[in-house]
């Protein structure tokens, strides 16, 4: 079994679309501690599809509060691997490799807090605002949720029933807005592809300020999110307001240091010492190869899941010399300064380095 996961057994799937099935983990009574996670958080995944190790991370739809078991809802998308085997193949009683929660794309209820939250999501970008929605709504009793949900059409909303469900149990505290890229002509509700100033208009329409208290989650397709982003930037909402989950590469490039610089005696190749799983490895790295492509191709399997630069499965802290990462957008500017970096995207810079996994 690979370093890091736990076999965990489905309990309990649901079908949520013609392409979207949730699952229900049984947690053994060893294992509780190890898998206790916040509202947001994602579980990572391995499994073995014609011969080649897949690994993927889905977020947690559930809230620990109220579900008794965690569980994700997988959609199936063109080309991926593991959605279509986890929708297609897998069923309850089956067994799965699971890594622990990870992720900061988390809210943490506090019931003296009161706050608006306002949440877009497109797609299966619902999965980890459901599990956020939920524990506002029990944990926060002076605090509202609005959503703005984005679909293609109606057939497409995962969690449909159980939206309406909540909207009327937590009545006046929770609201939907559906809006739908096509929809019959007997809705009346929001059409169309999202833009910048639709955004806009259904903050200030639907929801009204003042825009620059709330605090907003996003998730959803990357380009949906930089309009979103952008709508809300318009309306003088500060970035520290606006938190965001990617489940693919951002449509814009978020470079850590758009001018890498590297030490005067760097020739090319590093030796790079790492600690993953509490033990110290040598390896050699040069400076076109990341140090997660220079760590597996030496033997040494480090956490990781996506390879794009969101996830943050993959994320270490340096030490001692320098790294350039090609993509940041999983981590914060304050991290970065504390030293931590993507090995997915990171490229040597100096001749010795020191990274730790953490």
């Amino acid at each position: 079994m690979t370093e890091g996961f736990f076999p965990l057994t489905i309990k309990k799937l649901v079908r949520e679309t013609a392409d979207a099935t949730t699952f229900y983990f049984d947690i053994p009574a060893e294992l509780k501690d190890t898998f206790v996670y916040s509202a947001g958080q994602y579980l990572t995944f391995e499994v073995e599809i014609e011969g080649e190790k897949v690994r993927r991370s889905y977020s947690l739809c559930t809230y620990a509060g109220v579900d008794s078991e965690p569980a994700v809802t997988v959609k199936k998308v063109d080309m991926g691997k593991m959605s279509a085997y986890m929708n297609s193949v897998l069923k309850e009683g089956d067994v799965m490799l699971v890594m622990p929660p990870m992720g900061k794309f988390t809210l943490v209820p506090e019931a003296s807090r009161t706050q608006h939250y306002v949440l877009f999501g497109g797609g299966s970008g619902i999965t980890p605002l459901l599990g956020i929605t939920k524990a506002v709504l029990v944990a926060e009793p002076n605090s509202q949720v609005t959503l703005v949900y984005a679909n293609r059409n109606l057939d497409s909303v995962i969690f449909k029933q159980a939206l309406l469900d909540m909207e009327k149990t937590h009545e006046g505290r929770f609201k939907v807005h559906h809006n739908y890229d096509s929809a019959p002509i007997t809705y009346f509700g929001l059409k169309g592809m999202l833009s910048s100033d639709k955004v806009q208009s259904i903050v200030k329409s639907k929801i009204g300020g003042p825009f620059d208290t709330y605090q907003y989650y996003i998730c959803g397709p990357g380009p949906m999110m930089e309009v979103i982003k952008d709508g809300l930037k318009g309306l003088g909402v500060n970035s520290d307001r606006v938190h965001t989950e990617y489940f693919s590469a951002p449509t814009s490039k978020n470079s850590a240091d758009e001018k890498p610089q590297q030490e005067t005696d760097f020739a090319g190749v590093s030796q790079i010492t790492l600690t993953v799983y509490g033990r110290t490895h040598t390896i050699t790295c040069d400076q076109n190869t990341t140090v997660l492509n220079a760590a597996m191709k030496q033997g040494i399997d480090p956490p990781y899941s996506c390879t794009v630069g969101v996830c943050t499965t993959c994320r270490a802290k340096v030490t001692v010399g320098k790294l350039h990462m090609l993509e940041r957008e999983g981590l914060s500017d304050a991290e970065i300064s504390e030293g931590y970096v993507l090995t997915c995207q990171s490229v040597p810079r100096s001749a010795q380095i020191t990274l730790k996994y953490e």
